[in-house]
């Protein structure tokens, strides 16, 4: 999801450069729509190439900001994550999957955590409830948190 811009930017731009008259000729020969788009694309494969590789040059450099960075914010978070990403509800999303994930796998178990103190309300909605006082972990403000096994389900 992160290079996809990019990706299909650099494709397009690439698709775009090969010569129009290519498709109307593949055609005339024959070939139907899905072979002529593959020709097209063998046509526009350095364009296609580069676009892969500055994808997953984009991946990894986010992969590394997050292993450099992430773990060394004091007092905020320990994930760095893309502006892109943030206030869309993934986490939310991230975290009723998990929540489904550990039901089926541990069935009539409550789910305890140690959330960010920041983070209490966020996990209330998704059914925890504030177990302990809270307390410092790396200089961050943390809280337990339990989620009985009838909490709201997806």
């Amino acid at each position: 999801i992160i290079s996809l811009p990019l990706v299909a930017g650099f494709t397009m731009a690439a698709v775009l450069g090969v010569d129009p008259a290519l498709r109307t000729q593949v055609r005339s020969l024959g070939a139907t729509t899905a072979q002529a788009t593959r020709a097209i694309l063998w046509e526009a494969r350095g364009g296609v190439v580069v676009a892969m590789i500055a994808g997953f040059g984009s991946i990894i450099s986010e992969v590394g900001a997050v292993m450099l960075v992430g773990g060394n914010i004091q007092g905020s978070t320990r994930v760095l994550t893309t502006a892109t990403f943030r206030r869309t509800g993934l986490g939310r999303v991230a975290m009723r999957e998990a929540l489904a994930h550990a039901a089926v796998l541990y069935p009539g178990s409550a789910v305890r955590i140690g959330a960010q103190r920041r983070l209490e309300r966020f996990y209330m909605e998704l059914g925890f409830h504030t177990a302990s006082e809270p307390y410092d972990e790396d200089g961050i403000p943390h809280v337990e948190m339990l989620r009985p096994d009838d909490g709201p389900r997806r």
